[in-house]
């Protein structure tokens, strides 16, 4: 598996795409957002994509700033079939590197029910039902 990152979508448009047709499969955006609105949203973000040997997008996450300190954690998916397999803890720790070295020093994230668990494992707070927070 090999982590990759981009932040202009343009510049690899087949992960791009890749990686908007695996949130949408996975994500809860199929009543509320075609591809063209989640390739939309990767402009102004910094996308991670992790992909296997035949070089498929098989998890993504984005970091979005939000304030000065202040990252969102978007867009969390992994391959079902790759779940518990590190997929998802590899493209979280590194947008979360990425966000260190941007000067972040705060992500926070809103889960899908099946997330919570995940995220308290990574050692994020839960603030509200599904809100979470981590201190980096």
């Amino acid at each position: 598996m090999e982590i990759m990152e981009f932040s202009c979508p343009e510049t690899v448009p087949e992960l791009s795409r890749q990686a908007a047709e695996l949130v949408l499969e996975i994500g809860n955006y199929k009543r509320t957002r075609g591809i063209d609105k989640i390739l939309e949203n990767m402009v102004d973000r910094t996308t991670v994509v992790a992909i296997d040997g035949s070089e498929q997008v098989i998890g993504t996450a984005g970091l979005r700033i939000v304030r000065a300190h202040i990252g969102m954690l978007e867009d969390v998916v992994s391959e079902p079939r790759r779940r518990r397999s590190g997929v998802g803890s590899s493209v979280v720790q590194a947008v979360e590197n990425i966000a260190r070295w941007q000067g972040i020093s705060e992500l926070v994230l809103a889960s899908t029910r099946e997330g919570v668990p995940f995220y308290k494992h990574l050692g994020y707070t839960q603030l509200a039902v599904r809100i979470f927070q981590k201190y980096l």
